[in-house]
């Protein structure tokens, strides 16, 4: 895994807030299928429950999958 900058990472909590047209469920629900939807390489688990967010990457993710209309 890269190195990553601490201020690049927030918790799913400080996330919605900070970027509120993303819900807490559906923040999780990527998590839960993380292995199968390609987010993976955007979350960091430390610990048995705390997952962190890598911002950066997160929006990286979601513009390589979107589609024009």
């Amino acid at each position: 895994m890269d190195p990553v900058a601490w201020e690049h990472l927030l918790t799913v909590r400080k996330f919605v807030e900070k970027y509120p047209a993303f819900t807490e469920n559906s923040i999780r629900w990527l998590i839960f299928n993380r292995r199968t939807n390609g987010f993976g390489e955007c979350f960091l688990k430390v610990g048995p429950k705390r997952i962190f967010i890598n911002v950066p990457k997160f929006f990286q993710k979601i513009q390589e999958n979107t589609m024009e209309m």
